[in-house]
């Protein structure tokens, strides 16, 4: 076990709705586990929504018009209004696709109706080629979903653990192989550190990852991460690409709720981001950059407010924002600046901070951007 930077502070919290989703998988007369799921047959055509339409076989996710049925207080005008309506999605095989929100209740609340365990008021979701199911909160065989920690036996160690949930996959290796197969993948992932280590030792977030490691390895083509009450650290979010990158190979669909802006610009494709009920952004995290984030260039200085002053009558139409000893510069001209340029601009002017960064685009700068859009024109 190595020490762990961020502390996961929510844990498995009851900050999400009144009645909690159901764990992926069951053992009769016992904990839910990962690798004993029972899923439930193939639904029958009364169980599956008609009148929609028709979508190419690589679709694993399509929301149309989606509304929630849970509501919420709006703080300015006092009306009760859905937590989300009219969000559109499209998730195709061998994407990763990240969700997130200012609010918390939205993303996760957004993940259990993709993960078909919770109802929706009004719109289409359709879960690959079932359609649009009336019966909620039933597995699907073709859909993974992770929403705790708490899916593992803890008196296992994890490459125990990894063998008893994957048995049930088809392989002409025998155990022995199988095993050290298994082990190559952990130490291929950045994972061999916990090969050997019981569950119960391990950290909520290493729980989780290698419960996103077995679904890799299942027949699921579609795989859902409730993980909106969960903080991973920096290694563990790097563990977590390695892991996307495998996923995205295997040609698998991923969609993660997450309040982690960081965790979305490192391991997803796209993003899907809702504040006050409406979807302000849905596209590649990419062109989310050069969209919303025009943070150019960071600095830190000792004397950040007054080395603020001077930038911004040096650079006319930006905007400086000073947080502590930290100086952000927005560009909002049409016209870029190279870092060779700024940093000339800055030795003609004898002006020489303690650090200096030119921002390559970041998604938490471009959700804090996109909020302030929202709010100016309302």
């Amino acid at each position: 076990m190595t020490d762990k930077p961020e502390a996961n502070e929510a844990g498995n919290s009851n900050t999400g709705p009144a009645e909690e989703a159901p764990l992926l998988s069951f053992e009769e007369n016992g904990p839910d586990k990962a690798g004993e799921e029972k899923a439930a047959p193939p639904p029958s055509p009364e169980e599956v929504d008609s009148g929609e339409p028709e979508l190419k076989s690589n679709v694993a996710v399509f929301l149309r018009d989606l509304c929630s049925e849970e509501h919420e207080k709006d703080e300015q005008t006092g009306l009760v209004k859905p937590l989300f309506c009219g969000v559109n999605l499209t998730v195709s095989a061998g994407e990763i696709w990240g969700i997130s929100s200012r609010n918390m209740m939205t993303a996760r609340v957004l993940c259990q109706i993709i993960g078909n365990m919770r109802s929706y008021a009004s719109g289409f979701c359709r879960l690959g080629p079932l359609g649009t199911m009336k019966v909620k909160r039933q597995i699907l065989p073709h859909l993974f979903y992770i929403d705790s920690h708490e899916m593992l036996y803890d008196s296992k160690i994890v490459l125990e653990q990894f063998m008893f949930s994957t048995k049930q996959v088809k392989s002409a290796l025998s155990d022995v192989q199988r095993q050290l197969r298994l082990l190559e993948l952990l130490e291929s992932m950045g994972m061999g550190y916990i090969a050997l280590t019981r569950i119960a030792e391990l950290y909520d977030t290493e729980k989780l990852l290698l419960e996103l490691l077995i679904a890799s390895e299942s027949d699921s083509g579609l795989i859902v991460c409730d993980w909106t009450s969960y903080s991973f650290s920096q290694s563990e979010i790097e563990i977590l690409s390695k892991i996307t990158e495998r996923l995205r190979y295997l040609d698998k669909a991923v969609v993660i709720g997450t309040m982690q802006p960081k965790l979305i610009g490192m391991t997803c494709d796209n993003t899907l981001f809702i504040y006050k009920g409406e979807s302000v952004y849905c596209g590649s995290v990419e062109e989310l950059y050069s969209y919303a984030d025009k943070v150019a260039f960071v600095l830190r200085d000792k004397n950040a407010k007054q080395l603020g002053r001077i930038i911004s009558y040096l650079l006319p139409g930006w905007q400086v924002r000073v947080s502590e000893d930290n100086l952000y510069l927005y560009n909002y001209t049409d016209k870029p600046m190279s870092p060779e340029a700024f940093y000339r601009l800055l030795a003609e002017n004898g002006i020489s901070p303690d650090y200096i960064k030119v921002n390559k685009g970041r998604v938490e700068n471009s959700f804090e951007e996109l909020v302030e859009r929202y709010d100016l024109q309302k």
